[in-house]
C-alpha cells in the first residue's frame, strides 16, 4: 500500500468567484505535476478532462465543486457551503506519496490557506504501519488506501489534532492567542500573515513514516501547550470542546446538533 499525502484546507472564503477557484486550482497546478488531475467532474471519465485552471475555474464556479481524479488513483475535492448553514469551504487531497516534493506542497498548503481565508488546515504523511497503538486521528485505511478525512462542521465540537503540518486561522488566533501559538513547541511557528500560523511538528515529512514517535510527541506537546479541552478526547469523543464562536459564519440555524464522528 502506497504511503498517502493528505492535505485539508477550511476556508472562510465562500468562493463564489472565479478567480478564488483559479488561484486554488492554480497552486495544485504549479505545486507539482503528479498533483494535476488527469479528469475532474460527476460524470464518466471521458466526459471531464482536465486542460487548464481556468477553464476548470469556470465549469466549477457553478456547480460549487470540483472533483478531480489524479493519474496515480488520489483524488483532489473542493467544496463550497452545501447548505445555508455551513461554516466553511473546503479543499480536500488524498493522493499516493510517490514523486511529491515535501517543500513544494508545504508551499501549496499555505498558499490555498490564503486564497481561502482558512481557519484551520492540515497535512500528513499517511502510513499506517508507523502508527502502532497510536493510529492517527480521523484516518482509515479505504480499500487497501490510507485517507485523512475531517468534515467540516467537526471544528464546531472540537480541532481534529494537531498533524505533521497545521494551519491555525483568524477564529483560532482569537481563542488561543497569539502569543501562545507564536510559542508553540514545534520545529516550526510561522506567522504567514492574516492571523494566521502554520506550525510544523517536525523538520522532515518524512517522520511520519520513519521516526512517527517523534511526529506524535511532538504533537502531543503542541497539544498540551495549546490546551487539550480544545481538541478531541479520545477517551469521551462525544464531549464538546473549546471552540471559537463560529456561528457568525453561517446564515441560517443548523436544523439539528452536530454528532460527534468516532476519531
Amino acid at each position: 500500500m502506497p504511503d498517502t499525502l493528505s492535505v485539508a484546507v477550511y476556508g472562510r472564503n465562500r468562493l463564489d468567484d472565479k478567480s478564488s477557484w483559479a488561484a486554488i486550482l492554480g497552486e495544485v497546478e504549479r505545486a507539482a505535476p503528479v498533483l494535476v488531475p488527469v479528469r475532474w467532474g460527476e460524470g464518466e471519465p471521458p466526459r471531464e478532462r482536465w486542460v487548464d485552471a481556468e477553464t476548470a475555474a469556470a465549469r466549477a464556479t457553478g456547480p460549487m465543486a470540483f472533483r478531480g481524479k489524479t493519474a496515480s488513483g488520489g483524488t483532489v475535492h473542493i467544496l463550497k457551503r452545501q447548505m445555508p448553514f455551513d461554516l466553511h469551504t473546503w479543499y480536500e487531497m488524498n493522493v499516493p506519496f510517490e514523486g511529491v516534493e515535501p517543500a513544494a506542497v508545504v508551499s501549496m498548503f499555505k498558499a490555498i490557506a490564503a486564497i481561502m481565508d482558512a481557519n484551520y488546515g492540515h497535512l500528513h504523511l499517511l502510513h499506517p504501519p508507523a502508527w502502532g497503538d497510536t493510529h492517527l486521528r480521523f484516518a482509515r485505511v479505504y480499500d487497501g488506501e490510507a485517507r485523512l478525512s475531517v468534515p467540516p462542521w467537526l471544528l464546531e465540537l472540537y480541532l481534529p489534532g494537531i498533524y505533521w503540518g497545521t494551519i491555525l486561522g483568524p477564529d483560532y488566533v482569537g481563542l488561543f492567542g497569539r502569543d501562545t501559538i507564536a510559542g508553540a513547541p514545534c520545529e516550526v511557528v510561522e506567522d504567514i500573515g492574516d492571523d494566521r500560523f502554520y506550525l510544523q511538528t517536525t523538520a522532515d515529512l518524512n517522520d511520519c513514516r520513519d521516526a512517527n514517535d517523534r511526529y506524535v510527541d511532538a504533537a502531543r506537546e503542541v497539544m498540551d501547550h495549546l490546551g487539550h479541552d480544545a481538541f478531541v478526547d479520545l477517551a469521551d469523543y462525544r464531549r464538546i470542546g473549546r471552540t471559537p464562536d463560529l456561528s457568525y459564519l453561517r446564515d441560517t440555524d443548523p436544523p439539528r446538533p452536530y454528532k460527534p464522528l468516532v476519531p
